[in-house]
C-alpha cells in the first residue's frame, strides 16, 4: 500500500439536514441527486476545492424512511511528483468520492440515532460522468474565480 498523490486538507459540512418520514415505506430506497462544483486555486495549479451536494429524496408515489440534504466543501491538494497534466483528473475521481464516504459516514451516525433506523448509502463511482464536455467547461468557469484559502503549516 502506498499513500494517494491527493491528499484532503480540511472538510466540513454547509449543511446537513435530514427528516424523519411519517409511515414509511420499508421497502421504498432513496434516490440522489448529486452535484459537484469544482474550484482550482489561481496560484498554485495542485491545489482545489470541491463542493459536493447531496440530496436524498423518494419518487413521486414512494415514501423513503428519510429525506435528507447535505452539503460538503473539501480542500485537497495534489503531491508535487504527479504529472500536472493529470492533476485535475486525480481531483474529479478521488476528490468526490472522498467527500461522498463523509456525507455517508454522517448519515449512517444520524439515523442510526433516528425513528427509523440508520441508512448506509450505496458506494457509488465518480469514475464516469454522463456528460465530460459539460463537467470540464464548468470546472473551467469555476476555476477562473475560486481561490483556496491559505494553508496554515
Amino acid at each position: 500500500m502506498k499513500p494517494s498523490p491527493l491528499e484532503l486538507e480540511r472538510h466540513f459540512f454547509r449543511r446537513i439536514h435530514v427528516d424523519a418520514q411519517k409511515a414509511p415505506v420499508p421497502e421504498h430506497e432513496n434516490i440522489f441527486d448529486c452535484s459537484i462544483e469544482y474550484g482550482k486555486d489561481l496560484n498554485n495549479p495542485r491545489r482545489f476545492r470541491l463542493l459536493l451536494r447531496l440530496r436524498l429524496k423518494g419518487d413521486s408515489d414512494e415514501r423513503p424512511a428519510y429525506l435528507a440534504e447535505f452539503e460538503i466543501l473539501g480542500f485537497f491538494r495534489v503531491e508535487d511528483a504527479w504529472p500536472e497534466e493529470k492533476c485535475e483528473d486525480l481531483v474529479a475521481v478521488n476528490g468526490p468520492s472522498l467527500l461522498f464516504g463523509a456525507i455517508r459516514e454522517m448519515l449512517l451516525n444520524l439515523t442510526g440515532r433516528m425513528e427509523h433506523g440508520p441508512v448506509n448509502l450505496r458506494t457509488v463511482s465518480f469514475s464516469a460522468t454522463p456528460d465530460p464536455a459539460a463537467q470540464k467547461a464548468a470546472a473551467k468557469r469555476l476555476r477562473k474565480t475560486a481561490r483556496s484559502p491559505a494553508r496554515k503549516d
